[in-house]
């Protein structure tokens, strides 16, 4: 009787995948790797409700609260954790790099290149094209150096200077990251949109869209 192993979806045998070309030694490290990371940042929920009442604004890190795991959304490169604001029906999401996926222990700073290529994309968005409906990024943090947040935060003299971007660093936080990267966006509800892979078959084949 083949031995089941499992892998972040179902589970596999020798005989299912002895043919097959895919590196399953390295699939079969997910599932393990996953809920280290997912523990991790489950024992970080306050640093995680520190940094979002920065990038908000607020005043006390207790107007956050992070979701249960069970409500985290996690795809193949990505988790998004959510968390609610006190006093407010708005929510923001945290989301990380999956450090196992896009390979950090081989090739260290990967998410960090990640995530900055993200925020890029999200800054020229926000600046260039406006008239596109996308998230709002309140900012991002890297694993070794500064927690970037928006100007519409900043303080009054910041936001006069010329700024390359609508970021700027804060080299002075007191708060721990023992979870690296990170971006730190709004939280799109069902009823203002939808997911891509929800409507990608539905309307891949539009033009217009």
């Amino acid at each position: 009787m083949s031995i089941e192993r499992r892998l972040l979806r179902g589970v596999t045998t020798y005989s299912a995948i002895v043919e097959s070309e895919t590196n399953y030694l390295l699939k079969l490290t997910y599932f393990d790797e996953r809920n280290r990371f997912f523990t991790l940042l489950n024992q970080s929920r306050a640093e995680i409700e520190a940094i979002v009442a920065y990038h908000l604004g607020l005043r006390s890190s207790k107007q956050c609260h992070v979701a249960e795991v069970e409500e985290w959304i996690h795809g193949t490169f990505n988790v998004c954790v959510p968390v609610r604001i006190e006093g407010s029906q708005r929510r923001v999401i945290i989301r990380f790099p999956l450090p196992y996926r896009v390979g950090e222990k081989v090739f260290p700073g990967n998410a960090n290149e990640k995530v900055r290529c993200e925020a890029g994309a999200y800054a020229w968005l926000q600046q260039e094209c406006p008239s596109i409906p996308i998230p709002y990024l309140h900012g991002f943090g890297l694993s070794n150096g500064p927690h970037l947040h928006g100007l519409r935060y900043a303080m009054l003299w910041i936001r006069r200077r010329q700024q390359p971007s609508n970021y700027t660093p804060n080299h002075s936080l007191s708060f721990q990251n023992p979870f690296g990267s990170y971006l730190a966006m709004d939280y799109i509800e069902e009823s203002e949109g939808q997911m891509l892979s929800k409507t990608w078959d539905e309307y891949k084949g539009d033009k217009k869209v």
